[in-house]
């Protein structure tokens, strides 16, 4: 997991450090990200700061959401009878 999240913030910062080096088509591009991430602000069972996260913030509680559900289902499918 945290292999994983070294890696997303890795790519955040890439995008970030890029930013101003972008033509037209790649701040459209930066806008469809940043549209994802209000979009995952929306859904993720959070408090009512959630619209004051970072982006970063963000990616790393949706990250901790997913994998805390993987390891409900995992215990859930383990523990039916068949």
């Amino acid at each position: 997991m945290a292999i994983k999240m070294q890696e997303s913030i890795k790519y955040i910062e890439e995008i970030n450090a890029k930013a101003n080096e972008m033509d037209p088509e790649g701040f459209e591009s930066l806008e469809l990200v940043e549209c994802a991430f209000r979009a995952l602000r929306e859904v993720l069972p959070l408090n009512e700061s959630r619209q004051n996260l970072s982006d970063l913030e963000v990616l790393k509680l949706a990250m901790e959401y997913i994998h805390n559900l993987e390891e409900i289902l995992h215990y859930e499918s383990s523990n039916n009878c068949h």
